[in-house]
């Protein structure tokens, strides 16, 4: 059988070298070979220039009251004489089998030479784009249907899909299109997966059009999109003297401009980076001007604006502060008015003031000097050093005295009436046991069903610190939720 034609065509066809494509028709035949003689390890396949090919049984020459009858791998050194006489002891002798290819059999190696290039077709084509993975390529557009489009390179294929087009895209057989080589996934089928939304895509357009990021003096920090509508680029500059947003913008924007049309009008807004979070907030908020930016909780900000400054903080449909948000990875931004703020801010001391006032048994007046020097609750008070308290305008250290013990009176008798609900219900007290936890905190946690010290070593520490998130006086770190488990489990994390 010749096959040099079908060998030729399939690599042309393929971008197949004709020598791997030669090797795996050697494969298919060695496999044919060993269905019909068995022991494939000691059966060799050659294909020749000329197209013919033959089977070799491959012996190992040994003495002739060593040869095993039942072992086809060895010969008996006389017996390989015959055949060679310069053949010596541990040499390999070569017999041609009697081989034939059969019309069924060769249906059967074509389809088997088939899924075998296509298995060497795919790994090459893994092998040649792990290195572009994370980069920008201009591919053909083969194809385009309802849900995708194959896009061709000249070393492979690959699959835009609807839901990594951009909104605007109106791709078209026969034309070129940049795409951002987003993921590689070894297997049956398609497996270079492209995109035009992804931000590594707008990351790659930035650096194609400002030399500076190219170089590398321009670093691209952070990204957030609004695929089709708005997308912030956080830039930083690693020479001061040189201005991070002017350079990406570029002579009379020509720079962004370039962008914003690959994108299909999709608006590029340049913001400086900056390690101080508040600060880059702020700048991630831009057009809008902002007053006050207040971390509540771990990465959840209230920043405060003017009333005129709000809406376009908020942006369209809150659309700024949710890319804002994305930008700098925080998990929560609040948009407060001044007038907004100042009503929140009321409301809180008045309920403050209210309970050390109920609690402590004092005047408002007092209770509003405490609060103002962060003595805002009884239980701060309780614990609290008496020389701060005496140093108060209008207090002395005989008051501090009095209204410190009214407050540890207080945080008493709360104990006690948790206690005895603890009693009531049959659970222990043993989570007063745990460090790290104060009064309020117990008392939150009770109000949440866990009772005992068991209950909060089950927890894992993200768990305990959502049930304190949105509590500000009571916030705790992940750290510290690590650090309270880790005491009700009985482990001291930090000798560790």
């Amino acid at each position: 059988m010749n096959v040099l034609e079908l060998i030729e065509s399939i690599a042309r066809e393929r971008c197949i070298d004709q020598t791997t494509v030669k090797q795996v028709m050697e494969s298919i035949l060695l496999d044919f070979a060993a269905s019909k003689f068995g022991n494939e390890d000691i059966l060799q396949s050659k294909l020749h220039d000329d197209g013919s090919f033959e089977i070799f049984l491959n012996q190992i020459a040994v003495e002739d009251e060593e040869k095993d009858d039942k072992d086809f791998s060895q010969i008996a050194i006389s017996k390989a004489k015959t055949r060679n006489p310069n053949i010596q002891l541990g040499e390999i002798v070569k017999e041609v089998l009697p081989f034939a290819v059969g019309q069924s059999d060769i249906e059967k190696i074509f389809l088997t030479l088939r899924t075998k290039l296509n298995e060497a077709q795919r790994k090459k084509e893994y092998d040649v784009f792990l290195p572009h993975v994370g980069t920008m390529m201009v591919g053909y557009i083969k194809r385009v249907d309802l849900s995708e489009a194959i896009i061709s390179f000249p070393e492979g294929e690959g699959v835009l899909r609807k839901n990594e087009m951009l909104p605007n895209d109106m791709l078209r057989a026969g034309n070129y299109v940049k795409v951002f080589i987003k993921d590689l996934r070894p297997g049956v089928g398609r497996q270079i997966f492209l995109s035009r939304t992804a931000d590594g895509f707008l990351r790659e357009l930035m650096k194609q059009e400002v030399p500076e990021i190219q170089d590398g003096i321009v670093e691209i920090k952070a990204i957030a999109r609004d695929v089709g509508s708005l997308a912030k680029v956080a830039v930083h500059s690693l020479r001061p003297s040189i201005n991070p947003i002017s350079v990406c913008i570029g002579p009379y924007g020509a720079r962004i401009q370039a962008v914003t049309k690959e994108l299909l009008g999709e608006k590029v807004s340049i913001v400086e980076w900056n390690e101080n979070l508040h600060q880059f907030i702020a700048n991630a908020l831009a057009p809008a001007n902002v007053i006050k930016i207040t971390e509540k909780a771990d990465k959840k900000f209230e920043v405060t604006t003017s009333q005129e400054q709000f809406s376009k903080a908020m942006g369209r449909g809150g659309q700024n502060v949710v890319l804002a948000k994305k930008l700098c990875s925080a998990y929560s931004i609040k948009l407060l008015t001044e007038e907004e703020e100042a009503k929140i801010y009321q409301e809180q001391i008045s309920k403050q003031s209210s309970e050390l006032v109920e609690k402590l048994e004092i005047e408002d007046m007092m209770a509003h000097l405490l609060i103002s020097e962060g003595l805002n609750s009884v239980w701060k008070i309780a614990i609290a050093q008496i020389e701060k308290i005496g140093a108060l305008n209008g207090f002395d250290l005989d008051l501090a005295k009095i209204l410190q013990e009214r407050a540890q009176e207080f945080i008493e008798l709360e104990t006690n009436v948790i206690k005895e609900k603890l009693k009531s219900l049959e659970k222990n007290d043993s989570i007063f046991e745990i460090s790290g936890f104060s009064m309020p905190h117990i008392s939150h946690l009770i109000s949440q069903s866990l009772f005992e010290k068991t209950d909060i070593a089950m927890l894992d520490a993200g768990e305990l610190k959502d049930m304190f998130e949105d509590l500000n006086e009571l916030y705790i770190s992940f750290d510290q939720a690590q650090d309270i488990i880790a005491n009700a489990r009985g482990i001291n994390r930090r000798s560790e």
